[in-house]
């Protein structure tokens, strides 16, 4: 069975082992987006028969992560701009 892991971005960041990630909070709204989408691709995916694995923005600390061989590892993110006008 092919192997997936997916990641929502900035999820559980204050708690990466990586002091510099602990602040990285995304674009407004992004980390509720991003294990939104995860749960999503992650059941497309299972659907097909892919044996997936649902990560945090602590994947790094993870063995289950760090010591498997994935055929995909996939970070969910977006960027997001507000444009403000004046009337």
């Amino acid at each position: 069975m092919t192997k997936v892991c997916i990641q929502a971005g900035h999820q559980n960041c204050q708690n990466n082992s990586i002091v510099a990630l602990r602040g990285s909070t995304g674009a407004p709204g992004e980390m509720a987006f991003n294990i939104d989408v995860r749960g999503k691709v992650a059941s497309l995916l299972k659907s097909r028969g892919f044996e997936v694995f649902e990560t945090d923005a602590c994947a790094n600390d993870n063995p289950t992560v760090t010591k498997t061989d994935w055929a995909a590892f996939i970070s969910i993110h977006y960027d997001a701009v507000f444009i403000v006008t004046g009337k």
